[in-house]
Order: C-alpha cells, then sequence, then structure tokens
C-alpha cells in the first residue's frame, strides 16, 4: 500500500512537471495570460536547453518579446544587472538570433556603453545582413554626428597634409622614436613611419580601433613598423610598455572645447613618464630632448544670437498651451554628447569605467560646460554680437600644462563690446592649433574644417540674475555699446566660458563719444578702441571685488543658484516646440469632447421608456445645457467614469497632461517614462493642480496580454527627435491597439505620412565614408573604416545643407493608425509592415547619394505638424545608397521603400 502511495505520488509529480515542448508551451501561454513574464521567461529558457530541432523556429519571435518585456520589466524595478543577466544568458543559449543580440545593443546603449553596443549590433549584422532594425541602432551609435567623426576628420585634407608636413619636418630633425597617443586608425603613425622614423609606438585604448588599425597597418605593409598598443598611455610605463623614454608624441585627441578628450592629464603625464625632458637650451641637438605635435594652441570665443540654441537650452514660455510653468523651474545642463569629438582618434583616452558605474543606467551624454555644433550650419543662422577674441594661449610642450596652480585654473574675465543689437544665446569657441612654427590648423566657423564650435549656452542655471530684475528673456536682450562680461577658467581639465555680466548702455553711446567731423571712418575707429579696450581687460576673479553683485554671485561657479529639474536639450525643445504642442492639444481635446458627447447619447438612449413625451425633451434639454457647460469650463465638471488616455512615450510628452488640465476627470498613465521625464511630468501635474489624475505604474503592464482594455485614448510619440521612427513604435500601437484600447478607443496621432526625395549631397557622403586615398594622402583606410558605414544618417539639418535635388518630393507610405482590424484576424495590422514602389523622371543631372526622409504626422483630421518645418523639435534623417547612383534629366528611376520594423529601407534603380 505504501509502495503504491509512493508510486502513485511518483507519478502525480512527473505530470505536473512539464516534459514535452506542447507542455511548456502551454505553461508559457498561462503564464503570458497571468502576466507572469518571468515564470514564461524561465520556460523559454527550459525550451532552449532542450534538443528539439525545430523548437526555436516556434519560438523564435515570442521569445524575443517576452526578452525584451521582461528585461524591461527588471530594469524599471530597478535590477539593470538582473535584466543584463536575461540578455547575456539569452544569447549564450541562442548565439545564432539576431534579435537577441540587438536587443541586447539597445539594452546596453541605454546604459551608456555604446562600443558594447554597437558590437552586438554588428554581430547582428553577421547574422542577418538584412536586419533593418540593427542598421537603425548602429546608426544611432556610430553614424551619427555624434560618433560619425571618424569620417569627417579623415575625409579633411587639410588637417591631414599640416599633420604628415609638421611630423616629417620633426623626424627629419632628429625626433624619430615616436609616440602615437590615441592612434585611432594609425594614420599618424604612418605618416611618421614614412618620415624615416626609427621606432614606433601606438597607444589606443578602443578595442575596434585596435582591431582596425592592424588592418590599415598590414594593408600598408606596416605592421612591423609600428608597435600597436591595447592601452591608455596615462597606463604606460617605461620600460614595460616603450624600451626609453620617446622624442616625440604626436597626437590629435582634441575636441571641439580643446581639452575635453583629456588632453591635458594625458599630455602632462606623458611629459612626466614617457617623454625626454623638454628643450633646455638653444644649442641641445634635436633628439636629446622631446617635443609634442601640436605644439601649442590659441582659443577664441565670441557672443552669438542663435535662435537653435536657445530653444534646446532655455524653457522660453511660462505657459504650455492650458499648462502653467511658471512654478516650475528649468535647469539645463550643457551636454557633450557621448564619445567627445568628431577626431579620427576615437575615445582613446576617455576615462575607464568603474564595473559600478557600468551597472548604473546612463544617459547618451556626459556632463559638460559646453556641447558643440558647426555653427555655419545650423536652421535660421546664427549673428555675432561681438567680436571674436583670443581668450587663452596653451604651449603644449611646457610639462606644466594647466598645473593645478596655473593661473587659467582661476576664472578670468573679460569685457565683451555688443557691436550689433541682439540677443544672448551662447558663448561659441574654436580654436587655432600649433602643429609648429609654419602650420596651422584652424576651427574656426570659416574654416570649413572637420572640428565643430564649442557652443557655452546661456541659461537660467549658467547665469543667475536677480529676479527684480524682471523678466530673464528681456535681460538678455542687448543694444549695440552694451557690454557683455565673460568668465573663463580652465579648471578640471575643460575650458569653461559663461556669460558673468550683462551691462546696458544707451545704444547711441559709442557714436555720442566719437569727434565731430570724421563719419566716414568714425565705425572703424571705434571698432578698433573698442577691441583694444577689449584685449587689455582682462583680470582675474581676484581684481574683480568691485564688480556687480549678479557677478559676484556667479564668480566661483557657473551653476551657483540651483534649478529643480536639469533636462536634456531634446527635452528642452520639445518644451518649446509650440506647434507641435498646440496640434495635440487641440487634437486631445477634440477627443474629450467626441467622448463626453457619445456619453450623453448613451444616458439619453437609457432614459426610461415611461417618461411622458414633455419629459424627454426636458431630458434632452438638460443634457444639451451640461454639454454646454462643460465646453466652458470642462475642467470643473464632475463625472463619475473617467476619460482615460496611455501615453506608450518614455520621452517627454505632455499630451496626457493636457487632458487632465481640460478634464479634471481624466486619468492618465505613463507606463514607459523614464525617471527624468517621470520628474518633469509629476512637478507639471503638482504645479497645475492634477497630479492625482497621474499614475506610472501598472501591473500588468498595459500592454501585456493580460491587461484589461481600459483606455479611451494611446498615446504615442512616432518620431524621435533625430528624425527617423521610434524603436519598436509601430509594434507597440499594434499591441496596445488590441491589450488597451477599448473597443471605441482612439491612436493619437491618428495618422503618419512619410515623404522623401532623392538628393546628391557631398557633405552627407564626407560626413559618412572616407572618399577614396587622396584625402589620407594615399594610405589605404577607407575600404577598412568604411565597414563602419551606416545605412541611415541621423540629425541632420537639411535646410542647412547644401544638396541638389534629383527627384521631386515623393510619398512612401501613409498609415492610418486608427484603421479597423478585420473580424477575427489575428494579422498585425498594415501599418507596421509595408513595401511600395514609386517611379518617376530624374528632373536634374547629378548622383543620387541619399534620400532623406521626413514625417507628416497627423494628430487628426485638422491638426498637422512636419517633422521638415524648421520651427519644429525635430531634425531630419537620411536613407544612404551603398552606392551612388548617376541620373541624367529625364531618366526613369525607380524607387522602392520597405517600412519593417519601425525602419524605413530605400532601394534606387534607374532605367535607361
Amino acid at each position: 500500500m505504501d509502495a503504491d502511495a509512493d508510486d502513485d505520488s511518483s507519478t502525480s509529480n512527473d505530470d505536473a512537471s512539464p516534459t514535452t515542448v506542447e507542455e511548456v508551451l502551454s505553461m508559457i501561454d498561462a503564464s503570458l495570460t497571468a502576466g507572469d513574464l518571468g515564470h514564461a521567461f524561465s520556460g523559454y529558457l527550459y525550451l532552449l536547453q532542450g534538443e528539439d530541432p525545430g523548437c526555436k523556429d516556434r519560438i523564435r519571435d515570442d521569445f524575443a518579446t517576452v526578452l525584451h518585456q521582461w528585461a524591461e520589466h527588471q530594469e524599471a524595478a530597478g535590477r539593470r544587472e538582473d535584466a543584463l543577466w536575461c540578455y547575456e544568458v539569452a544569447r549564450r543559449l541562442w548565439p545564432e538570433n539576431a534579435e537577441i543580440h540587438n536587443s541586447m545593443g539597445v539594452f546596453l546603449h541605454r546604459l551608456g556603453q555604446d562600443e558594447e553596443a554597437a558590437s552586438c549590433f554588428r554581430l547582428a549584422l553577421e547574422i542577418d545582413p538584412g536586419f533593418a532594425g540593427a542598421q537603425k541602432n548602429l546608426s544611432n551609435i556610430v553614424g551619427s554626428p555624434f560618433q560619425g567623426w571618424h569620417f569627417p576628420m579623415l575625409n579633411d585634407k587639410k588637417r591631414n597634409v599640416g599633420y604628415q608636413t609638421a611630423i616629417a619636418k620633426a623626424v627629419t630633425q632628429g625626433h624619430d622614436r615616436v609616440l602615437d597617443i590615441g592612434s585611432g586608425t594609425g594614420l599618424l603613425s604612418v605618416f611618421a613611419v614614412n618620415a624615416g622614423a626609427k621606432s614606433v609606438f601606438a597607444c589606443e585604448e578602443s578595442q575596434d580601433m585596435v582591431r582596425l588599425s592592424h588592418d590599415v597597418l598590414a594593408a600598408n605593409q606596416m605592421q612591423d613598423r609600428v608597435q600597436l598598443l591595447h592601452k591608455l598611455s596615462t597606463d604606460m610605463k617605461v620600460p614595460e610598455d616603450i624600451p626609453n623614454r620617446v622624442t616625440l608624441v604626436v597626437t590629435e585627441i582634441f575636441d571641439a572645447g580643446l581639452f575635453g578628450e583629456g588632453a591635458v592629464s594625458t599630455l602632462q603625464h606623458a611629459w612626466k613618464h614617457l617623454l625626454l625632458p623638454p628643450k633646455a637650451s638653444d644649442s641641445q641637438p634635436a633628439g636629446s630632448y622631446g617635443r609634442v605635435i601640436p605644439a601649442g594652441a590659441t582659443v577664441f570665443a565670441q557672443v552669438v544670437q542663435c535662435q537653435h540654441i536657445r530653444k534646446q537650452y532655455r524653457v522660453l514660455n511660462e505657459r504650455i498651451c492650458n499648462l502653467n510653468v511658471r512654478a516650475v523651474r528649468f535647469g539645463t545642463e550643457c551636454q557633450k554628447p557621448m564619445g567627445g569629438n568628431r577626431e579620427e582618434k576615437g575615445t582613446s583616452q576617455k576615462t575607464s569605467e568603474t564595473s559600478e558605474n557600468l551597472r548604473k543606467p546612463h544617459s547618451d551624454y556626459q556632463e559638460e560646460p559646453y556641447t558643440s555644433e558647426r555653427i555655419s550650419e545650423v536652421p535660421l543662422s546664427y549673428k555675432a554680437l561681438t567680436p571674436a577674441m583670443k581668450v587663452l594661449e596653451i604651449d603644449f610642450n611646457d610639462p606644466q600644462i594647466l598645473s593645478a596652480d596655473h593661473a587659467t585654473s582661476e576664472w578670468k574675465h573679460m569685457d565683451f563690446p555688443v557691436l550689433s543689437n541682439g540677443r544672448v544665446d551662447a558663448i561659441i569657441s574654436w580654436f587655432d592649433l600649433r602643429l609648429d612654427e609654419t602650420e596651422t590648423l584652424s576651427s574656426s566657423p570659416e574654416s570649413a574644417s572637420c572640428w565643430e564650435q564649442a557652443v557655452f549656452p546661456v541659461s537660467s542655471s549658467n547665469f543667475p540674475f536677480p529676479q527684480s530684475d524682471g523678466n530673464f528673456e528681456d535681460t538678455l536682450c542687448v543694444d549695440k555699446g552694451a557690454t557683455i562680461t565673460v568668465a573663463m577658467s580652465c579648471r578640471d581639465e575643460c575650458l569653461h566660458l559663461r556669460c558673468a555680466n550683462i551691462t546696458h548702455h544707451a545704444a547711441s553711446k559709442m557714436e555720442d563719444s566719437l569727434p565731430a567731423g570724421k563719419p566716414a571712418s568714425s565705425h572703424e575707429e571705434a571698432m578698433e578702441s573698442m577691441v583694444t579696450s577689449f584685449e587689455q581687460n582682462l583680470v582675474t576673479s581676484a581684481d574683480s571685488a568691485g564688480r556687480s553683485r549678479k557677478e559676484n554671485c556667479s564668480a566661483d561657479s557657473p551653476t551657483d543658484i540651483p534649478a529643480s529639474y536639469t533636462l536634456q536639450p531634446d527635452t528642452i525643445s520639445i518644451l518649446n516646440d509650440q506647434k507641435f504642442n498646440n496640434a495635440c492639444y487641440s487634437a486631445i481635446k477634440n477627443l474629450i469632447s467626441e467622448n463626453e458627447l457619445a456619453e450623453e447619447h448613451i444616458d439619453l438612449a437609457c432614459v426610461d421608456s415611461s417618461l411622458t413625451k414633455p419629459e424627454l425633451v426636458s431630458t434632452q434639454q438638460s443634457a444639451s445645457h451640461l454639454h454646454s457647460d462643460s465646453s466652458k469650463n470642462s475642467s470643473h465638471k464632475s463625472r463619475t467614469s473617467k476619460f482615460s488616455v496611455l501615453d506608450i512615450a518614455s520621452s517627454a510628452s505632455l499630451t496626457g497632461l493636457f487632458a487632465a488640465k481640460h478634464s479634471s476627470s481624466t486619468r492618465v498613465c505613463f507606463p514607459n517614462s523614464q525617471s527624468e521625464t517621470r520628474s518633469l511630468i509629476q512637478t507639471i501635474a503638482t504645479a497645475n493642480g492634477i497630479e492625482d489624475c497621474v499614475e506610472f505604474g501598472s501591473e500588468p503592464h498595459p500592454l501585456s496580454p493580460s491587461s484589461e482594455a481600459t483606455f479611451d485614448v494611446l498615446v504615442a510619440v512616432l518620431v524621435a527627435p533625430c528624425g527617423t521612427l521610434k524603436e519598436r513604435v509601430l509594434e507597440d500601437i499594434a499591441v496596445g491597439r488590441v491589450c488597451a484600447l477599448k473597443p471605441t478607443g482612439r491612436i493619437l496621432p491618428a495618422s503618419v505620412s512619410v515623404f522623401a526625395m532623392c538628393i546628391e549631397c557631398a557633405s552627407l557622403q564626407r560626413d559618412s565614408e572616407v572618399l577614396g586615398t587622396d584625402s589620407t594622402m594615399g594610405v589605404k583606410i577607407d575600404e577598412f573604416i568604411n565597414k563602419y558605414k551606416v545605412s541611415t544618417f541621423l540629425d541632420i539639418h537639411l535646410s542647412a545643407r547644401s544638396y541638389k535635388q534629383l527627384s521631386p518630393p515623393f510619398l512612401p507610405f501613409h498609415l492610418n493608425l486608427n484603421e479597423k482590424p478585420k473580424p477575427d484576424s489575428t494579422d498585425l495590422p498594415s501599418f507596421v509592415n509595408q513595401t511600395t514602389t514609386h517611379a518617376f523622371e530624374a528632373i536634374n543631372d547629378g548622383t543620387i547619394t541619399a534620400i532623406p526622409f521626413w514625417f507628416d504626422i497627423g494628430l487628426d483630421a485638422s491638426n498637422h505638424v512636419n517633422t521638415l518645418d524648421i520651427e519644429t523639435h525635430w531634425r531630419q534623417a537620411a536613407f544612404l545608397l551603398p552606392e551612388g547612383q548617376l541620373v541624367r534629366k529625364g531618366d526613369s528611376v525607380k524607387v522602392t521603400a520597405t517600412l519593417e520594423n519601425s525602419c524605413l529601407v530605400f532601394q534606387v534603380e534607374v532605367v535607361r
């Protein structure tokens, strides 16, 4: 009896434990229905460890979705290590699955680990070369203007000729033991070998660049002439890494702000540990002392007006549609993109992150006092308010470069005379890089070089002013004859420039002070006088005790007055986008009105049939009166049922708050909001008395199969500021229609039209690939670095680019996001995947090199916004053709456009 019982028990346990694929899949389905993503994920891992050869094909799509959702759930709960483990174990069990590598890359990118993320995306593309999602994600990291700086640097022939000439001259003079710091592709090392250097060492921190430079050296028969070290120069020692101190250091680890790539500490370390001492006397032979190329730099600055910068760093209005943001204090940290500059060297001197830092989420930005722009290419251009002036001179052949006791570590002040009326938006800076006595490179706006200019935006967080002075924007308006005091420092190995004070003068003061009778030359003389005075007016902060309280309160730090919230530039731009916000506000009001009217009709339909005709008329009149009152002041209307909004955006989105402010009975859920966005939403909601309408967490997640369809509206942000569709946005909308929306629910926006055109654009080519070997002085680099070329180039200001239009604009896709699903159909809605073909005649002779695209977003039938409009917060993106297509005017051109995984891909065929 006992034995029988034991047998029964054993049989029961075996039955409870799934042993077949079908049983496990049934268990997974039950877990998903119950909203238990963790249990479902465990079930998939169980299957992946099995030996059923057909199992992977059956679970491919579902497993990718569950992995993505479960990892997001872990990350949102603060368990990022657990989320990373999910991706790692999935990749280990299914290494040939491109989707897993792509998803892991997206996760690593959110953590700020861009090099590791790029490796994941490249591995996904090795497995599936046609994977549009991985190509798009790789574009976000490598091909964007923030990370694609390899290409414009290598295409800058003037820069390369300058370095080649300076290196050849130094080696010929006897400085023939060379260390190339931050060697990147190895171009400068090749220059040194070609000049006759006896020994060349190159150090590079980036593993990807080390692999690439190995290929470059081999292709140029120099693999035995250059010793390549995979490490930071600051980790190198003599004799462990190099046998002796070198006589020449060559480097180009300079960003737009000159010092941002750790140039100061790098060169200080090199002088102390790797380089021979500097020249002590004129009689000393060249090979007996150390020197650096470049020899030094001169930094210039200028105060400018620039609407494009203003909109990214200052919230310009106290009200955004129906929301009052006056009580909310916004601060903007000037942020420099990760990866630093656009110079050819890579991230070789970036400080190594600790394992603790790697576990923390990072934004795509590191905190810096400046950003960077090609200021001559920004939308609506810019206006110089002051003359450009030298603010700093640096000698890299001085071992005490910017040491702790160097004078430049103190704040200095300089008075800039205002030469034109305008509004102070930023201080821009650039530098002249002196390679040696005869060779100089410039990053000025007029130089057309590969470098951008450093931009130090002026905002309330770095230019505090007494509230009694009135409106902040009015304070920044200056007239000709005023004086702007700029503070400068090189503390913390970084250039700092900030507006310390503005002294307003009468506009005619300068002219009134001129001698009479000399009208023809008065302007030139006044200019010369002011510039001379300006050059002589450099004083240290210790000498400025008599300055105004406004300057004194900010003399020690550019951020003495804290701001409530420090936001990224894209978030500020969205808050300032009146066209977009007005369209969203109008559309959500229309939906609320439609919903209220529909509910009133339902109420009337439910009126007791026993009412007499007069009673029914009275009820109808009451309902009409109620609707009229609601239109006048819907925020005071009391209703038992709530209008519910699901906003699935992870970035800043105010549409739900517009709805809550308009109708106090609105319920708004933000399940995907990031921490910065969540704080912003909470603060604005509290300032407007609608905090009780807002919720952030929801169990189960509104897009999970087990959620209840309770929402009237699903709000999505379709297009990212960089100009492409947001990741998985169309797929998320498709899921949300089924899982989250009521049968009568609506998607906002209702539709989107995609426009495109064929162009020839030389500047896009220079920014996205190395154009042969001419610019690299015959050194074979292009075939290796161009493997990093991406198919989609982001963050383009199309209005500021020169290009030749080769086709009329055409409409590849019009997506109706509110299309009615087919009854009993399990097919995805048509807006998720589409392919179209368009034929037209070329309108000019040229070579089709790119297809820029943009979006017309229809919030509803009467509210549209276009991402090509320079008054909105969007930039544009362009699909880059692998090979240019030569066309003649009148040629037949066929363009095939594919939309898949929220990515756009184009193919061009020319028919003659």
